[in-house]
């Protein structure tokens, strides 16, 4: 008996696409270089983080938050940036004026 791939273990679920919407979905997945079936399934995905819920139903941290915290961490690499620059000033050359 042949091995089978993780892929064939999967759930499985048929749909039917409205006209055109399956060239839709392979021209995505060729821009996004995925198969269609992860562009499905990432598209899926970001659906349901859009509500807010992961696909497990998880809350999904909002937005706002990684936004905010991303720009905390902006102003103390910025703030340890312009430390260094004045730490070693001294080791670069004089300007001309």
């Amino acid at each position: 008996m042949r091995k089978r791939y993780p892929s064939e273990t999967k759930d499985r679920f048929i749909i039917r696409l409205p006209d055109g919407m399956r060239d839709q979905i392979n021209e995505a997945a060729k821009i996004n270089g995925r198969t269609m079936t992860a562009e499905i399934v990432t598209r899926l995905r970001m659906s349901f983080e859009s509500e807010g819920k992961s696909p497990s139903g998880e809350p999904v941290r909002p937005l706002e938050e990684e936004v905010a915290e991303l720009k905390s961490q902006l102003k103390i690499l910025t703030r340890r940036m312009n430390d260094v620059d004045t730490r070693t000033q001294h080791l670069l050359p004089a300007k001309k004026k």
